[in-house]
Parts: C-alpha cells; structure tokens; sequence
C-alpha cells in the first residue's frame, strides 16, 4: 500500500460518519449493531445528518450544542409549546450510547467587554430530554478552559422558554420535577479545567478568580439522579507543602454540600510537587482529622500532569505514581468520600529533602 493510500484509508477508518456512510451501502444490516468507541464533539449537522441508528461507547456533545438547539427552537416558535415540539424533533434521532459527555466552556463572555471567563448557563429541557431519548447510563462533565473563547448568544434566556443550570451556581435544589432515570454515575472530569480547579485548591470567595465551584458537586448530584459521583484528573503544582493540606481541607467542604445521603464520592488528587524548589522548612502538611487513611498503598501509571495552560495533557509523558488513600464517611447520611491521592515515585525516592518535604513523604510510605 502507498504512502497515499495509507492516508486515505486512516482518514476514512477514523472518521465514523463516512464509515458509516459506506456501511449504509455495503451492509445495512449490519449498522444497528455497529458501534463507534468515541465521537464527538456532536454538532447540527450531525443531528441533521442522522438517519440510521448510531451506538456509541462515549458520545460528546457541548454547551454550545445545547445553546445553538435552544436559540432555533425559540427562533421558530410562537409559544412554549410549540418550542417544545420543535425540539423533541431535533433530538428525536435514533441514538444510543453508553456514557454521554458535556464538554462544558470556563471561557465564554457575555459580552466584548466582559473580562471574566466563566460557565454560563444551559438550558436543562435540551440536555435531559437528550438523556432520556439516547438513553447513556452514566454522564462525564468536561470542564475546559481556553476551548471555545465566544460570546454567549442566548435568546432562549430570554424567551424564559427552558429552565437555565449552571453548575458554580450557588447549591439550590432543583425539587423532584425532573424525570430522568438514575444515572450508574456522574464523573467530573477536570484534566483540562482551571477555573474549577482553581476553587478546589485555593477555596477564597473573596478573591478575583472565585467562580462559585465549590457547588458543582451539590449541583450535579441536585441536577442528575445519581448515587455515585467520580472526580478525574484534579492536580495541584506547587513547591509549597502549605497549599496541599488546605486543599485536603477544601474537598471536605465541598463534598458535604448539599443533599449528599446515599451518595458515594471517588476522587482523583494528584499533587504534583517540586522539592527542588521548595521552601517548606518549618510547615508540616496538615491532614485533616476527619479523614482515615488507609494502609495500603499502590503504583498507579498516569500522565505527568505539567503546570496548567503549558502542555496538552494529550502530549504528557506517562508517569509512576504512589497512591495513597484517605477516606471521610458520615453513617448517618450513608455518605462515603474516597479521596485516591498521587505523588511522583520520583519524589518519594528523594533522601535529602527538608522538613515539610519529609512530613509529605510520610504519608505515602
């Protein structure tokens, strides 16, 4: 095969659309069954251009999707009802997946002179009746920053047709009006987030990069029936150990807000530290006496995590992690908190290190 070929032929494999073009034709029968591991970002065209049934393993849709489908039902439409109608045929397509993902923006505008990048609101009649009709058993929400930097065009706010959510909201119940079906769980994805992450580790509302996400987990559990909730790809760069205890201190308030009996957290935290740079003499981390950490101790192979906005975590080299355990649990509530915390084997390898370096390693010996 010719280097030419060979292009063509990767470029047609690893597009589904054309693939299943081609399958359409060649054997129809066989696309109910056919199912694509990943695709996305979903857009109008594709929605369009929907005719035989899809599966998808993981299928990512965005909050300017769920903006775009919303603005034109409200568009076209002279009465709520009439909207509503409007968007059961846009989202009416013979879909189906195992996990449906929302990229959701940290850097939209509400105008040109807005200066404060953040997640706006979503309109919650769009997204649920996408759940209800394509049937995912689980949600991820994908928190990115720097992706899509665009001013919000919301008409339908506006048309006060579709209830908004935001997820840094402050924690309100939304009641017992939705009819979505229980989710297997919700996982937060924060690989590619800074605004979240940011008010995960430095918890300050009186400060200028306060968003409000110490509630996004109160508001996931408040919005999606569930009774699980999985944190991914949370990290912290610092040459500081000081920084680390209070986030330890930070993740327990998050956790317990909000309606949180029968509900069991996992969380990812990696602490990416730099004892090269460190300056941690006379602090000691400080854990929480709430937590109980566990004995055991496991390597855990996971991309190095670099300083926010330097690399794409997509070109990070893999990395040995040490993982440490730390749990919280209320009995009353049945409420279970699993915080799965990471250093670099190469830091725990250091033996010339000062004294705020010794009291982090200690945890993970």
């Amino acid at each position: 095969m010719s280097s030419v070929d060979e292009e063509l032929s990767n470029k047609v494999f690893n597009n589904p659309l054309i693939l299943e073009y081609i399958l359409s034709y060649v054997v129809p029968d066989f696309l109910p069954n056919f199912k694509i591991r990943e695709y996305g970002p979903f857009d109008m065209q594709s929605l369009f251009n929907t005719r035989y049934r899809r599966c998808f393993k993981r299928l990512i849709v965005t909050d300017q999707l769920f903006d775009r489908i919303a603005n034109d039902c409200v568009r076209y439409s002279s009465s709520k009802e009439e909207c509503y109608r409007k968007l059961n045929i846009f989202i009416n397509v013979p879909i189906r997946c195992g996990m449906l993902v929302f990229w959701i923006s940290e850097s939209r505008r509400l105008n040109q002179d807005d200066r404060l990048p953040n997640h706006h609101s979503m309109p919650r009649e769009v997204f649920e009746l996408m759940i209800n009709m394509w049937k995912p058993k689980a949600i991820e929400i994908h928190f990115k920053y720097d992706y899509r930097i665009d001013i919000s065009r919301k008409q339908w706010i506006d048309s006060e047709y579709f209830t908004k959510v935001r997820l840094n909201d402050p924690y309100e119940p939304f009641g017992d009006d939705s009819n979505l079906p229980k989710l297997r769980y919700v996982e937060l994805n924060l690989r590619d987030s800074l605004l979240c992450s940011t008010d995960f580790c430095f918890l300050d509302p009186t400060k200028t990069w306060y968003r409000g996400f110490d509630n996004v987990i109160a508001n996931i559990r408040s919005v999606f029936p569930t009774d699980q909730i999985i944190v991914k790809g949370f990290n912290m760069y610092n040459y500081d150990v000081e920084p680390f205890s209070d986030v330890f201190s930070n993740l327990l308030k998050i956790v317990q807000k909000g309606d949180n009996e029968k509900l069991t957290i996992k969380s990812q935290f990696f602490i990416d530290y730099d004892p090269k740079r460190a300056d941690s003499e006379q602090i000691s981390i400080q854990i929480p006496k709430e937590y109980t950490l566990l004995d055991y101790r496991s390597l855990f192979y996971h991309p190095e995590l670099p300083e926010k906005l330097q690399e794409r975590p997509d070109r990070c080299r893999m990395r040995k992690w040490i993982c440490k355990k730390f749990r919280f649990e209320d009995e009353k509530k049945n409420f279970h908190f699993q915080l799965n915390t990471f250093l670099p084997e190469s830091v725990i390898k250091l033996k010339d290190v000062d004294a705020g370096t010794k009291s982090l390693l200690s945890i993970f010996e």
